[in-house]
């Protein structure tokens, strides 16, 4: 059974989670796709479509991975599916069905739009908006927070949380969603 895991933030990436419970491998690929300067030790395989000496392995994930069916255990995609287009993500999710082995995981970590929906209605958004700033101190307004995670950082395609995991589910992932992963999922993944 393929499971998709889905850590959703709006703005900090939250893998430190992750290093501990995916850094063990017995069989398969693990395999840490648009990874940008963040490699993970061996024996992750870290991909991106721009390489340098840290990463040696080039890919394009609109492309077809060079993968055989059925020869990763886990794909990790930390805030890079949303820099895609949602045709492309749709492409990336079943090449990721593809190559995942049969007890294989797709482990997400993206954005969503959920928080944004309801953002404008809360009568004191000020409290949010300060959380931001911190962060950015050029968002002054929600309609700057919006503008800043939906194009300033190179977005192409959100998604609402349950549009993504109807998305998942109807390509044949299992879908597990948790903000924070529990202690459970570590044994289930190796």
């Amino acid at each position: 059974m393929l499971k998709a895991i889905i850590e959703y933030c709006l703005w900090r990436p939250c893998s430190i989670v992750f290093h501990k419970l995916l850094a063990r491998n017995g069989r398969h690929i693990l395999l840490n796709v648009g990874c940008g300067p963040h490699v993970f030790d061996p024996p992750w395989v870290n991909t991106d479509l721009h390489i340098n000496s840290k990463l040696p392995v080039y890919m394009n994930l609109q492309r077809k991975l060079p993968y055989a069916s059925s020869s990763i255990e886990i794909v990790f995609a930390e805030h890079v599916v949303e820099h895609l287009s949602k045709n492309h993500q749709t492409s990336f999710f079943k090449e990721c069905h593809r190559v995942l082995c049969n007890k294989g995981a797709l482990v997400l970590v993206v954005p969503h739009v959920d928080p944004l929906a309801t953002l404008r209605l809360n009568e004191k958004p000020h409290h949010i908006l300060a959380e931001y700033q911190k962060f950015d101190a050029s968002i002054k307004t929600t309609s700057d927070l919006v503008d800043s995670l939906m194009r300033g950082h190179g977005h192409r395609f959100l998604w609402f949380k349950s549009d993504l995991l109807d998305h998942l589910s109807s390509l044949g992932y299992v879908v597990e969603a948790f903000n924070k992963l529990p202690n459970r999922i570590n044994g289930s993944l190796s």
